[in-house]
């Protein structure tokens, strides 16, 4: 048998050409029906110390050091009996101890059989899971909101490190005053920035300066997601296998708003970073079902988290179950965006809610808090029974990183204004993709502003229902899909459909189209707030009539903020569609 090694260890190896028995499920995992396996790609776990099982190969029985390219080998090499070529492209030591390679499921089965092999799993595709008010809404125990952002003892994240596995982040961006930096990119692409967005975003709200929970913690970047916001679960493992290095002997969190079908492998790997000091928050998944179904959302380590609205609803959107751990504001979160060091975005999804309980887990550390008692302190200070529509099974916990104990502490001078809740109007797309999902793009047009507020494309996966929720100012609007081939979405190449929903109204229905099709809605002389006053129901008479006009001000409901000068700013920066509707 001939070895060559390089960066990629390229072993010729030889399996039997017929393999007696069915394999077993619990060794080698194959991706299910509805996961996007990667063909001729596998993960291998090996169990704890187990190096002493391939004697044969090793100067001794004795492990020594981490696991590592010559381990892989001899691992390899004890399977071997004719030629097959295997690639193993990258080695695992602390996120968990095993490799990933190229292989045929032949292969991988040979190997799945070895005793100290844990499990043989198939890499899949791994995508973003994305559908302020929301720090505005964490400091308090009750709505409605009061516009201001205090956190408990004035604490602001200094000395933490927030790990953000995601799309890559925009370092320069100003909402980080220069506390980001590169960490890695283990996604493939070779593209050492955030080409998509939803990174920056998620970065922006663990420890952006407006729109930020932990407003001084310092930004890592580790990218594990390309530009189009999917990569593999081999490239997340990866990405967790170097954060949990560089983390080595610092104060620091990680999130991961991301997921995708259920993996052993990718859960073994969070539960180790989050065991190993790294409280780690992530995503439950925008499926509207249970997150024990997801990785790593299943995991029971790490602090898995589901999304709210401003009413303190579950997001229609959100995963819920036994597997969350904590509820936090994920519908209609305004962070830092791509495109210019000033841009924001607002959008939607899970993805937006772990943020910020990440951004909690940085303020208790800062405090003191032992990494091993942040999940247990987030979970013992959160309000409890807020969540309305949580489900069966979920814990109703509402993220609070505000004072806490029998008296307030002092109010600083001054205090952090929130950002301008947007909670006028709601538009919603529910959007089922045809057999050619990349085709279809859609955008939204503020007629009165000339601007786009929010646009979609990139779309991934062929016959799936996506849904993407926004919470936009009142005006008019012009919403236009398009489909790049010209033959609409429907009934061609597959069934697709959407809806358009404005203010819980459905607005326009479609699906057989050409090119693009578009509907216009909205006004833009309407009133933002209708007035809830009913005029016959005065009980002034007619005498009284002078006072009515001091009266109008003490309408509760109107907004004295004009919601297009908010500093939730449209931005052309394309919406991520994978993590809405999520």
């Amino acid at each position: 048998m001939n070895l060559r090694f390089s960066r990629n260890i390229l072993l010729l190896i030889a399996f039997p050409t017929l393999i007696s028995g069915k394999p077993n499920p619990k060794k080698l995992i194959v991706a299910k029906e509805g996961e996007e396996g990667i063909s001729n790609e596998w993960i291998v776990k090996m169990k704890q110390n187990s190096m002493s099982t391939f004697g044969g190969g090793m100067r001794n029985s004795k492990k020594v050091g981490p696991f590592g390219l010559q381990n892989a080998a001899e691992v390899v090499a004890a399977a071997a009996t004719g030629s097959e070529m295997v690639e193993v492209s990258e080695v695992y030591s602390n996120a968990m101890e095993g490799f990933t390679a190229k292989m045929s499921i032949k292969a991988a089965e040979k190997l799945s059989e070895l005793d100290g092999v844990d499990f043989v799993e198939q890499n899949k595709v791994v995508k973003l899971d994305a559908v302020t008010w929301g720090i505005d809404r964490v400091d308090q125990r009750d709505l409605p909101l009061d516009d201001t952002f205090i956190t408990d003892g004035d604490a602001d994240g200094s000395g933490v490190y927030a790990y953000i596995l995601d799309t890559g982040v925009q370092i320069t961006h100003q909402e980080f005053e220069g506390r980001a930096t590169w960490g890695a990119n283990t996604s493939g692409d070779g593209e050492d920035r955030d080409c998509h967005g939803h990174g920056t975003h998620v970065a922006g709200t663990v420890g952006g300066a407006t729109y930020g929970v932990a407003k001084n913690v310092n930004i890592v970047a580790v990218k594990v997601l390309t530009c189009s916001g999917s990569g593999s679960t081999a490239g997340v493992i990866a990405g967790v296998e170097w954060a949990m290095n560089d983390a080595d002997g610092k104060k620091a969190t990680a999130n991961m708003s991301l997921g995708g079908g259920f993996s052993s492998a990718l859960n073994v790997a969070v539960k180790n970073l989050h065991n190993s000091g790294v409280p780690t928050a992530v995503a439950a998944g925008n499926d509207n079902g249970d997150a024990c179904s997801k990785s790593p959302a299943s995991e029971p380590a790490v602090i898995t988290v589901g999304s709210t609205t401003n009413t303190d609803a579950r997001s229609s959107f959100s995963n819920y179950g036994t597997c969350l751990d904590i509820f936090a504001p994920g519908s209609g979160i305004t962070a830092a965006w791509i495109g210019s060091d000033t841009a924001t975005n607002t959008i939607s999804g899970t993805s937006m809610a772990s943020p910020h309980v990440c951004g909690g887990a940085a303020l208790l550390l800062e405090k003191g808090v032992a990494p091993a008692d942040v999940t247990s302190e987030l979970i013992s200070r959160a309000t409890e029974n807020k969540v309305t529509g949580a489900q069966t099974g979920s814990p109703n916990e509402l993220l609070y990183v505000g004072a806490v104990g029998p008296t307030s502490p002092p109010t600083p001078a001054p205090p952090t204004a929130a950002p301008t809740p947007c909670i006028q109007n709601d538009f919603k797309l529910t959007l089922l993709t045809d057999n050619y999902a990349s085709e279809t793009s859609w955008t939204l047009v503020n007629q009165c502003t000339d601007q786009t507020q929010a646009n979609g494309a990139g779309y991934q996966s062929a016959n799936t229902n996506y849904v993407e929720e926004e919470c936009i100012p009142s005006g008019e609007y012009t919403f236009t899909i398009n489909d790049s081939y010209g033959d609409g979405i429907c009934c061609g190449y597959g069934s697709g459909s959407y809806t358009v929903e404005y203010d819980g109204n459905v607005v326009k229905e479609g699906g057989q189209f050409g090119s693009s099709e578009s509907t216009t809605f909205g006004s833009c002389g309407a009133s933002p707030t209708p007035a809830p006053v009913n005029p016959t129901a005065a009980p002034v008479p007619p005498t009284a009539a002078p006072v009515v006009p001091t009266q109008a001000p003490a309408d509760p409901t109107p907004a004295p903020v004009d919601p297009t000068a908010a500093p939730i700013a449209p931005t052309p920066a394309p919406v991520d569609p994978t993590p809405a509707p999520v």
